[in-house]
């Protein structure tokens, strides 16, 4: 390259702007494929939701997890870490008025005490699942942090023209989605007990 055009190309790059989706794609979460993960929350937060725009959470108390995703890539026989998991939690039990179904966080909070009673973790019949006696929350929350749980995981984007959340289910629209630079995440849909890999 001519000393002229690394000086027209400095120029340009000084008079004009930074490109905001090569910086977005670069920091943004790198997700996991939708599908059952085993998995160990290491972020275990209990707290009572504040913001009145979250009505699901607006001052009801909520537990927020976090784990991170292992899995097979590239014919490596060893896990690597694809992406990280989010869930939201509560043991305050609400449902939805159209249907009487239990909502998201009551329905995987009742998932997951369940989950903990048949792994032993909490005290219970193992056999069926079920409570036998009182369980204290904060019982709850340090088994949830101690104890390896089965999830299954979806992994999703907003939809740049509806702004609906969309779930990518296939290894085509994931590589559609990613080409785009959309930003996807992962959420945990559903709790159970910790399973070897088939």
């Amino acid at each position: 390259m001519s000393e002229n055009n690394v000086d027209q190309k400095l120029d340009q790059f000084f008079q004009s702007g930074i490109d905001k989706r090569q910086v977005e794609q670069a920091n943004a979460y790198k997700t996991a494929p939708t599908g059952p993960y085993n998995i160990q929350f290491d972020t275990v937060t209990p707290f009572v939701g504040e913001n009145p725009k979250m009505e699901s959470q607006f001052e009801r108390l909520m537990v927020n997890a976090a784990a991170n995703l292992y899995g097979y890539l590239d014919g490596n026989p060893e896990p690597r870490k694809l992406g990280r998991a989010f869930v939201s939690l509560s043991p305050e039990n609400r449902t939805w008025e159209e249907s009487g179904d239990q909502d998201g966080p009551s329905k995987l909070w009742g998932q997951a005490v369940k989950a903990l009673i048949l792994s032993g973790a909490l005290p219970g019949d193992k056999e069926k699942g079920v409570m036998t006696e009182e369980i204290a929350g904060k019982h709850v929350i340090e088994a949830l942090a101690a104890t390896p749980l089965r999830v299954y995981v979806i992994e999703s984007f907003k939809h740049p023209e509806t702004g609906k959340k969309t779930t990518i289910n296939d290894g085509d629209t994931r590589t559609e989605v990613k080409k785009l630079g959309l930003n996807t995440r992962n959420d945990i849909v559903t709790v159970s007990v910790y399973r070897e890999e088939a």
